[in-house]
């Protein structure tokens, strides 16, 4: 009889902001010395957080910036009254195989919950070294993991719609609100979800000032 398979639970972070230089979605990767790549931020699930707090959390520690949540396209509101706390859906769940690491000492799989995110703001400095990488940059680099370029490269084309409703003016520069995205319930924003929990207002996200 085969052995059970051994699952860590992980999270990634998918982070998106605009250029200051030419205003076009650019990603952030991190130096990953271990493995000889960049990879987008993420890490193993610790005891006394959500999953989507573990993502946030090593945004902040790999990026050095906050980030803000948007829900998986899959996620439905809760009923009205719902007593419990909705944590974000992420984007994807993703079970695949992971080599010895600090948490487990032999192969085994992670369960990954992928989340895509827009920079909100630098908190620290990274722990590694972080580049912001273009839509074509991301097509193009080779110490890129496979995996993870295929996942970018699938949400660069949405950004734009994702975002539409992440600020009241037009543009990316000046004065801007999260205001949330209608949809047919005229009483209901999305909110998006970050180190502070569920918001609908947050001031100038996307762009570094």
């Amino acid at each position: 009889m085969n052995a059970p398979v051994k699952y860590d639970m992980t999270a990634t972070n998918l982070v998106f902001r605009r250029s200051e230089d030419t205003g076009d979605w650019v990603t952030g990767v991190a130096y990953h010395v271990r493995l000889g790549k960049v990879l987008p931020a993420g890490g193993h699930w610790e005891d006394g957080e959500t999953l989507a707090e573990t993502a946030l959390r090593e945004t902040v520690e790999e990026l050095g910036c906050r980030t803000l949540i948007v829900p998986g396209l899959s996620s439905m509101p809760a009923p009205a009254g719902y007593p419990h706390p909705v944590c974000p859906a992420p984007c994807w769940i993703i079970d695949c195989r992971a080599s010895a690491d600090s948490h487990t000492p032999g192969p085994h799989r992670h369960l990954d919950h992928t989340f895509v995110s827009i920079f909100e703001r630098e908190v620290q400095a990274p722990e590694t070294a972080v580049e912001w990488l273009t839509r074509q940059q991301v097509k193009d680099r080779a110490d890129l993991s496979h995996d993870s370029r295929l996942q970018l490269l699938t949400v660069f084309p949405l950004l734009d719609d994702l975002t539409r409703d992440l600020h009241a003016s037009t543009g990316w520069s000046g004065n801007q609100h999260l205001v949330g995205q209608a949809d047919s319930n005229a009483h209901r924003r999305q909110q998006y979800f970050s180190l502070d929990g569920w918001s609908d207002a947050v001031s100038h996200p996307g762009i570094d000032h």
